[in-house]
C-alpha cells in the first residue's frame, strides 16, 4: 500500500492536559505537539520540510530542533514550545510537518489568552436545555491560581433556591452536572427556572445568572 498520509498531529498545553478548542490559557503558554507517522517524522530541516508553527497566520516558526521522539521509538514523539506572550483575545495556532516519505500534514487549533491577573466566567450554558431528566452546566475558566471554587444555585422563577451543587473549576473548559432533582431528592417540576453560577478564586468572585427550562 503506497502511503500518501502526513504525520498526525495532536495538541495539549503543559498547564492544561484536558485542553478542547477554544479554551483559555495563560498569556504566554506552553504547547505540546504529539507528532506520529508510520514512517517517522522529517526532521532534515531542509526548507519547505521543517516543522513549522504558526500564530495567527503573522508569526511564524521553525520548531524542529524540539522535536524529540519517545523512547525507544522511532515513529512518535513530541515538543514542547513557549508561545510569546500573546495580547487578550482569540488566537490561532497551526502546526505543520511532514514525514520521512515527504507526505505533509497540518492542523490549527483556536484558544483564548486573558490577562495572568483576572478571573474570568464566561460561555455559561446548560446542555440540553430545555431537558427531561438531567443536564450538564457548562462554562469557560480562567484565574491565576490555576482553580476556583464553585457554587451553582438553582432557584424557582419566584427566587426560591430548590438546589445547590458544589464543586471546584480549573483553567479552561468545565462541566458540572445536574440530575434534575431538588434539596431533598425530588424530580423537579416542568417550568423555568433561574440558575447562577458563583466562583470565586481566593482573591475575586464572578456571579452568572442564566435560565433553562424542564420539560417532561
Amino acid at each position: 500500500m503506497v502511503d500518501d498520509q502526513g504525520p498526525r498531529i495532536e495538541f495539549s498545553f503543559a498547564d492544561q492536559p484536558d485542553f478542547i478548542n477554544g479554551d483559555y490559557v495563560s498569556p504566554s503558554p506552553t504547547v505540546i505537539i504529539r507528532l506520529y507517522d508510520e514512517n517517522g517524522i522529517n526532521l532534515t530541516q531542509e526548507i519547505g520540510h521543517r516543522i513549522e508553527l504558526t500564530i495567527d497566520d503573522r508569526i511564524k516558526k521553525d520548531v524542529t530542533s524540539f522535536f524529540v521522539y519517545d523512547k525507544d521509538s522511532y515513529q512518535s514523539g513530541e515538543l514542547q514550545y513557549t508561545l510569546p506572550s500573546l495580547p487578550e483575545g482569540l488566537h490561532r495556532l497551526r502546526i505543520s510537518a511532514w514525514d520521512n516519505l515527504n507526505n505533509f500534514s497540518e492542523k490549527e487549533i483556536t484558544f483564548r489568552t486573558t490577562p495572568n491577573t483576572r478571573l474570568v466566567v464566561d460561555q455559561v450554558v446548560n446542555y440540553p436545555n430545555p431537558f427531561q431528566d438531567e443536564t450538564d452546566f457548562t462554562f469557560q475558566f480562567f484565574s491565576p491560581n490555576g482553580s476556583a471554587d464553585v457554587r451553582i444555585k438553582i432557584y424557582t422563577v419566584t427566587g426560591r433556591l430548590i438546589r445547590e451543587i458544589e464543586d471546584v473549576a480549573h483553567t479552561g473548559f468545565n462541566r458540572i452536572h445536574w440530575d434534575g432533582r431538588d434539596a431533598e431528592g425530588d424530580l423537579v417540576a416542568n417550568g423555568v427556572y433561574l440558575y447562577k453560577i458563583i466562583v470565586n478564586d481566593g482573591e475575586n468572585q464572578v456571579e452568572k445568572i442564566q435560565k433553562l427550562a424542564i420539560v417532561r
